[in-house]
């Protein structure tokens, strides 16, 4: 766990620095939830990427839209809840770990009926012109039930 600075310029600063790569990281999971695939990419820098456990691991966020748009196809809903936010900020980069339980609903009338996965993400950030921006992000899985798509490849859901 990080120490918070002592300097009262400084600790406004790492607080502000916080509150804005907090807000980063739901915004990943409000635009997914919300089905804003194109502008998912924003949230990354230019050279961003994401790590995922299945495929060939390794997607350019430039990529990532169109990834959710296929992994998504088979749900009518999604809701990505996240947890246990721990943050660390070194100047200008920080690196973020925290849990997330995704639940995947097939069929609107039937919420009842819905795939879980529960894991965390590793992120790293930049500061850029235009704020905070995750740089990579690393997601594992720990758990996976009643899914439409294996883990080792989301292009390709199976259909129920």
């Amino acid at each position: 766990m990080q120490v918070a600075p002592t300097v009262l310029e400084h600790q406004v600063r790492w607080l502000v620095d916080r509150a804005e790569i907090t807000d980063l990281l739901i915004a990943v999971a409000r635009r997914a939830d919300n089905r804003e695939f194109d502008r998912l990419a924003e949230l990354f820098t230019k050279d961003g990427y994401i790590v995922l456990p299945y495929g060939d691991g390794h997607l350019p966020a430039s990529r990532i839209g169109d990834m959710c748009r296929k992994i998504f196809a088979g749900y009518a809903l999604t809701h990505h809840l996240l947890g246990n936010i721990a943050i660390e900020i070194d100047g200008d980069t920080a690196v973020s770990h925290h849990y997330v339980l995704a639940t995947h609903i097939p069929d609107a009338d039937t919420p009842s009926a819905h795939a879980d996965i529960g894991g965390w993400y590793d992120m790293d950030q930049r500061r850029t012109e235009n704020g905070w921006r995750l740089h990579t992000l690393d997601l594992k899985f720990i758990y996976a039930d009643n899914l439409r798509f294996q883990p080792g490849d989301p292009a390709e859901p199976a259909h129920a």
